[in-house]
């Protein structure tokens, strides 16, 4: 059964994470206003609409494309620790090959793979927390 660091894992090799970072900026880019579409024609005199300066600093500010970045940065930087072996069963692990797959283009023993998968991702330290809008 896939706990949370393997839904974290997955979602980033499978490139969920950045798509969903995305999504998120597309959605507050052209999101659909009702208020500007009450107010389209109505204009104040010597106003002007500061709209590229408040969607930036809402993207900016935005709590779920900011936790996902840093969920990204340091899933990247736990990877550099790994010696060359651990990081390709790790990303051949969550991009969906099957363990025999893994040991077979790796030259890997029975459950090596298993088990250095198992150790490197002792060392991740993520709580359910970050899980946020990923879904299986």
């Amino acid at each position: 059964m896939a706990d949370y660091k393997d839904k974290i894992l997955k979602a980033y090799f499978t490139g969920k994470m950045a798509l969903a970072i995305k999504q998120r900026e597309l959605e507050i880019r052209h999101g659909h206003n009702h208020v500007d579409d009450v107010n389209r024609n109505i204009r104040a005199k010597n106003k002007q609409s500061h709209t590229t300066e408040t969607t930036l600093a809402v993207l900016e500010q935005d709590p779920y494309i900011n936790t996902t970045k840093e969920v990204m940065e340091y899933i990247s930087e736990w990877l550099e620790v790994f010696d060359e072996l651990d990081q390709q069963i790790i990303k051949l692990r969550y991009t969906g090959h099957s363990w025999i797959n893994i040991e077979y283009r790796l030259a890997l023993g029975n459950r090596t793979g298993n088990r250095h998968l198992k150790e490197a991702k002792s060392w991740l330290v993520l709580d359910d927390t970050y899980l946020l809008g990923i879904r299986s």
